[in-house]
């Protein structure tokens, strides 16, 4: 049974760190978008002498892709959802039970948070939304990296979650092996 939960636990683990991989193979893909896409730009206006004319506004969905796709990343990296100067005055003995506390309130607002930006994707798709530019870009294409981006932070946080349980339950474990 030892062996089983070992495998089980190492095979999460590779899905989470290939999770976080592809997360940040996104966020890399985005800012190179943003980099050709800026020189794209600035060599259409100084070398021929006009815009693309879409610059701001692609850069500025691949912002918010950046943004959202790299919520996961800070989380993890524990840039994310951390106050601190609070941190540091908590005792060391209460500092995993409020942890624990923290992200079971963080995950409390990233769902409300999913559902909410969810609700205005659906909203805008149902609705025909399209920004008044020249692309007309139909509005749920942009916004669809919102709750991709939060439900992708709430996978990182519930295993953040995991790693909290498993500091404050260490004996769980240890009987779980004797068995």
């Amino acid at each position: 049974m030892m062996n089983r939960e070992h495998a089980n636990e190492s095979i999460g683990r590779r899905a989470f760190a290939r999770l976080l991989g592809v997360q940040t193979v996104l966020c890399e893909v985005v800012v190179l978008g943003m980099v050709l896409l800026i020189a794209a730009e600035v060599i259409c206006r100084q070398v021929f002498g006009f815009s693309l004319q879409v610059t701001y506004e692609l850069a500025g969905y691949l912002l918010a892709a950046l943004t959202f796709f790299g919520l996961g990343i800070s989380l993890h990296g524990g840039g994310l959802f951390r106050v601190e100067f609070v941190y540091r005055w908590i005792p060391s003995r209460v500092r995993p039970l409020f942890q624990l506390l923290y992200d079971l309130t963080s995950l409390g607002f990233s769902l409300i948070l999913a559902y909410q930006v969810s609700r205005l994707v659906i909203s805008s798709y149902t609705g025909g939304y399209v920004e008044p530019t020249i692309l007309a870009t139909p509005l749920f294409i942009p916004q669809l990296v919102m709750p991709v981006g939060v439900v992708l932070m709430i996978v990182v946080l519930l295993a953040e979650i995991g790693n909290d349980l498993r500091v404050l339950l260490p004996g769980r474990r240890q009987s779980q092996e004797g068995r």
